[in-house]
């Protein structure tokens, strides 16, 4: 799933993986900045109790619905496009998994796709930060919040 920091508000967005891929699906929050962190991290921890993955051998129907959802979460955004959307924004790539969460900040290309950050960037500010499978959704936003405070570089 994905949380974007832009225009002093975060945009976390649920995700629907299929045949190695993820798209972005809803729900979608759209959580003030100032709000706390435990707000922030309830917002995630929704979203992502809401991502699913679906068998390979139902990616069509992901490729006829993913129009449809865009839609919907630009229209929540209240945005146009994704490329609205991800103007001037942080964003980063939110698991949770059986070890427990993952919070890994992208960066973009000088063509504008985003990817991550690798071992081998200079840049340890960036580095994933993993938190236990039972944190606390104050935690889980606090993580959040700091990972998207930091600038996002371009590749």
């Amino acid at each position: 799933m994905s949380v974007y920091r832009r225009r002093g508000a975060f945009v976390v967005i649920s995700s629907v993986g299929a045949a190695e891929m993820s798209i972005n699906a809803p729900p979608v929050f759209v959580v003030d900045g100032d709000a706390s962190d435990d707000v922030l991290g309830s917002a995630v921890t929704t979203a992502a109790t809401e991502a699913r993955t679906i068998p390979r051998w139902l990616s069509w129907w992901v490729d006829l619905q993913a129009a449809r959802w865009e839609r919907a979460i630009l229209s929540t955004v209240g945005v146009k496009d994704l490329n609205t959307l991800q103007r001037d924004a942080n964003l980063v790539e939110v698991e949770r998994h059986s070890g427990g969460w993952t919070i890994r900040p992208l960066r973009r290309t000088r063509k504008g796709r985003w990817i991550r950050m690798t071992d081998d960037d200079e840049l340890p500010a960036m580095r994933e930060i993993r938190l236990e499978v039972d944190a606390a959704p104050a935690a889980i936003g606090s993580a959040v919040r700091a990972a998207l405070a930091r600038p996002t570089p371009t590749a």
